[in-house]
């Protein structure tokens, strides 16, 4: 057993979580899944004043709400028609906001592979990854060495010396893969994730400053065009990944007042990272969420349901 002398308790203090952010424990030894911080950044196409209001008033019904337990307060109201108006006002929001979603540049299946994140005896895993990739990663695989796709995936940062033990590794286990896996399994998607823009913390960064760095980045909008509601609690959508292992990405929400056109191609970052971006209704957004992200999807209705009700209460008690 450690003896926790006055050295012992200075050095554990010092130590710093990159991946919670905590003090005390290094990454390796982190309890919680590996995170990752990010923006959701919304805007409502026509002018919703009474919306506006909302965002701007005192009278905030939720000013230290959480969007994840929304539903719980609706579905223990038992007055029909709140619930009918809280519907309706769902309804029009799906119809008035835009989300916006950038799309990776290679699918977390590719990566994943790529990296070594898998057991060389489990062919259920190995195809499982494979089922997650685009058509043309898996071609690659295939007509291609590993050392030029490796390359391909990591551009710069391909040959970095501090890679070079996960080069080795993934190489190896790359080597001893039945190779037919690869060439009778097929893809199930054409095109790699959408999803919200995010991205892992850097050293004694807060959560909120890792999130709009992020955010910045991915989609080349700074401070200036995004509100980031501070009012209202991040958050967080846990979920298994195709490699088996628990992660989580914590969200802030964010609001602009214009539609302010973006690409995917404004910065090195963006050229690696990012494969195309856009502004989508809640329909459009559903639909370029992968089926299997249930908490994505569900993220985006809680979120809903949260400004239809303040939308409702505002409505009820401050509108004459």
């Amino acid at each position: 057993m450690d003896i926790l002398d006055d050295d012992n308790i200075f050095r554990r203090r010092s130590l710093y979580c990159l991946n919670c952010g905590r003090k005390g424990h290094i990454g390796k030894k982190c309890k919680d899944p590996p995170t990752s911080y990010g923006i959701i950044c919304f805007n409502l196409v026509e002018d919703y004043t009474i919306y506006q209001r909302i965002l701007e008033s005192k009278y905030n019904r939720f000013p230290n709400a959480t969007v994840n337990n929304i539903n719980m307060f609706w579905f223990n109201n038992k007055n029909k028609n709140i619930r009918e108006d809280v519907d309706s006002i769902v309804e029009i929001l799906k119809t008035k906001i835009r989300f916006l979603l950038i799309r990776r540049k290679n699918s977390l299946g590719f990566i994943e592979f790529m990296r070594g994140r898998y057991d060389t005896s489990n062919n259920d895993t190995i195809v499982h990854l494979i089922e997650q990739m685009t058509h043309e990663e898996r071609q690659m695989l295939i007509d291609e060495p590993f050392d030029n796709v490796w390359v391909t995936l990591w551009k710069n940062t391909s040959r970095n010396k501090l890679y070079e033990k996960e080069y080795q590794l993934s190489l190896q286990k790359f080597q001893e893969v039945d190779k037919n896996i690869i060439t009778n399994t097929f893809p199930k998607y054409d095109i790699p994730e959408w999803g919200f823009p995010k991205g892992r913390r850097n050293y004694y960064e807060k959560d909120v400053e890792c999130a709009r760095r992020e955010f910045n980045e991915e989609t080349g909008l700074d401070d200036r065009d995004v509100t980031i509601l501070d009012r209202i609690y991040p958050i967080s959508e846990i979920f298994t990944g195709t490699n088996m292992v628990k992660y989580k990405h914590v969200y802030f929400l964010g609001t602009t007042s214009c539609l302010k056109t973006v690409k995917a191609d404004t910065s090195e970052i963006q050229k690696q990272e990012v494969g195309d971006i856009g502004w989508f209704t809640y329909n459009e957004a559903i639909k370029r969420i992968r089926p299997y992200h249930t908490e994505r999807k569900k993220l985006m209705d809680d979120f809903l349901y949260f400004l239809a009700f303040n939308i409702r209460y505002y409505r009820e008690h401050f509108v004459t």
